[in-house]
């Protein structure tokens, strides 16, 4: 795992791709992450309401702040990419709107779809091949640039 972790920080610092193999295992394992944490937060949710329909109110919030801490949400101040940004490939009219909630993130049909934060961005995984990455400037909060796959670049605008 400090493998993974450490190739896609050395991908994303010096701009280059990571093998297949490699973004294979990394969305693999973002996949497994994300499996263990939905059952996670299930079975946590049934706790709390077993606490809240026994009368045990502070084991209950206590349970719910677990809930929220590990579905992610956090404030914009946190985490800056949570709200909904227009999506726009360079030299096209047509765009779609995209958003981040907590540490999910949500194609325009209301997919959700798999990501990694790496030390200046983010990459966005469509399946094992296609992907987005993102590079986030403090300077430009509200708008971001990316470039996919095949090469073309896109932006981010944030909407709200």
């Amino acid at each position: 795992m400090i493998i993974v972790i450490l190739a896609q920080t050395c991908s994303a610092s010096f701009g280059a791709e990571l093998p297949q193999q490699v973004q294979r295992l990394t969305k693999k394992r973002q996949a497994a992450i994300n499996k263990i944490n939905d059952a996670f937060v299930n079975e946590l949710e049934k706790i709390k309401t077993n606490y809240t329909k026994a009368g045990d109110l502070e084991n209950a919030n206590l349970v719910a702040a677990l809930i929220k801490q590990t579905e992610g949400s956090i404030s914009k101040e946190q985490f800056p990419l949570v709200g909904e940004w227009r999506y726009r490939t360079d030299g096209e009219a047509v765009s779609v709107v995209r958003r981040f909630e907590g540490n999910k993130f949500f194609d325009q049909t209301g997919i959700r779809r798999d990501y990694v934060l790496t030390n200046d961005g983010i990459t966005i995984w469509w399946n094992s091949s296609q992907f987005e990455k993102i590079i986030l400037d403090p300077q430009t909060p509200d708008f971001l640039k990316g470039v996919n796959h095949t090469g073309a670049r896109f932006t981010y605008t944030r909407i709200k």
